[in-house]
């Protein structure tokens, strides 16, 4: 039973800056985390930022954070066919479990790109919670594969964070994650991953954050 405003803080991809930048800061104050992996050490969300190792990863877990799956590649598992979505899933914790010494049967979809199809798949995949990046809060009656949760960016300003969970607040994140959405419906997952990465990774990709 959570107690009442309880908030849990998660870190998505497993970059190795949640080791040496963020569970300093949590460690102070007396909150874990839980970071949620992707398998894959070469990914190419890791270009800029290597992965946690084996022995960082399980000095986390000893100090009482949790540990997700995030995917094997980090990308888009809507796009996937059954073969390799069911692949990636089921890799993505057998990598995972590995890694941390724990069972991991919680998953982060990557991208943000969930539908019915993919959350029946990690149910079958015995995943018992998939967090999207759905702005909003988790309530009594909450399902259990389509938790939202608040993206914070690095460069979110801490005054930001005071008002994250307003409703004006949430109405106008609901409508900026719609609005993430319509390049992947339009042009499909292949066509579109691609120009993300190249778009985020230029100048452009400060106003592309929430």
């Amino acid at each position: 039973q959570a107690p009442a405003r309880a908030v849990c803080v998660t870190f998505d991809d497993g970059a190795a800056s949640v080791a040496s930048l963020a569970a300093p800061v949590l460690d102070a104050v007396g909150v874990p985390g839980a970071v949620f992996v992707t398998a894959d050490p070469d990914s190419w969300v890791f270009e800029r930022e290597r992965r946690l190792t084996h022995s960082e990863l399980r000095e986390l877990v000893s100090r009482g954070y949790s540990v997700g799956c995030h995917g094997v590649s980090h990308f888009a598992l809507t796009g996937m066919d059954r073969v390799r979505l069911e692949r990636e899933l089921r890799e993505a914790r057998r990598e995972v479990e590995a890694l941390s010494g724990k069972p991991a049967t919680d998953l982060a979809v990557p991208v943000n790109a969930h539908d019915a199809r993919v959350r029946r798949f990690a149910a079958q995949a015995g995943y018992r919670m998939v967090l999207t990046a759905d702005p909003g809060r988790v309530r009594p009656g909450t399902d259990p594969l389509r938790v939202p949760r608040n993206a914070i960016d690095g460069d979110t300003p801490s005054l930001a964070l005071e008002g994250l969970f307003r409703p004006r607040t949430l109405a106008l994140r609901r409508l900026q994650s719609a609005l993430r959405r319509i390049p992947s419906r339009l042009l499909g997952e292949r066509r579109w991953m691609p120009l993300r990465k190249r778009l985020f990774a230029s100048p452009l990709g400060r106003l592309l954050g929430f």
